[in-house]
């Protein structure tokens, strides 16, 4: 799955794990949310529907995945995971966390998941003024009524972005993976890159440190971290796949 306002097939990094994930014998399916591109429109029973990454809400993308997997068993898989990456991989583990009565997953994969905490974004150094003036105009437009009035950014990134889902990521911390991650049940592998991982962004630095501790006792979880790595793995792609494909023979089979 893809990551913020991405698509299936606008990623070059999920063209290359698809690529070397088919090559080592896998099937593979890209798949988009209701969340993908910036704008994007979808039929509805009342018309069209304006979703994308300016209006997504992070647990609608829990339908979008249930529909996937539904439709992957329906077309004779008994094996079938789950890998996301960035905003992407907070969908797919949050979603591996629920309860539910679908067959487990045999397994999930994060790759550089970012920290939606609202405490650990109004700490940045650099952008902590930044942060605190967009959530305060978007708390105004949801006093008055204007959830979907779309605000201009700059940070966690430059986007468009309603003030609601402004809110739904960085108004709290219900996304953040460290309030559920335990919960996953199925073999879980996250990845981080090292540069990521070591850089200024406080969404990232020192998470994969402090997710091996948090998982220490979960037999479940590998936290890697790929040396020379940035976010989107420009470095170390074919590491990459070779840790992912590791991973996947690793895994005992659901039950």
């Amino acid at each position: 799955m893809h990551g913020v306002a991405g698509n299936f097939y606008g990623s070059s990094l999920l063209q290359a794990l698809a690529d070397g994930l088919l090559q080592r014998g896998e099937d593979v399916l890209r798949i988009n949310t209701r969340g993908h591109d910036p704008v994007a429109y979808i039929p509805s029973g009342q018309g069209r529907v304006r979703v994308g990454a300016a209006y997504e809400m992070i647990a609608d993308a829990h339908l979008d995945l249930l529909a996937w997997v539904e439709r992957a068993r329906a077309l004779g898989y008994q094996q079938v995971g789950l890998l996301g990456h960035s905003l992407g991989a907070i969908k797919v583990g949050h979603f591996a966390s629920l309860p539910t009565e679908l067959p487990p997953l045999a397994f999930t994969i994060c790759v550089s998941p970012p920290r939606l905490n609202h405490r650990i974004l109004q700490a940045d150094e650099r952008y902590a003024a930044t942060f605190h003036e967009q959530y305060q105009e978007a708390k105004e437009r949801m006093q008055q009524g204007k959830p979907e009035a779309l605000m201009t950014i700059r940070y966690p990134q430059p986007m468009l972005i309603s003030a609601a889902t402004f809110l739904d990521k960085y108004g709290g911390d219900t996304h953040d993976y460290f309030g559920w991650a335990e919960r996953i049940r199925n073999p879980c592998l996250w990845t981080f890159g090292e540069l990521e991982v070591l850089g200024q962004r406080p969404s990232f630095r020192g998470c994969d440190a402090a997710l091996r501790q948090a998982l220490s006792a979960s037999s479940n979880h590998r936290v890697a971290t790929l040396a020379s790595a940035d976010h989107s793995y420009n470095q170390g792609r074919g590491e990459l796949v070779k840790l992912i494909q590791w991973w996947i023979d690793s895994t005992d089979p659901p039950v």
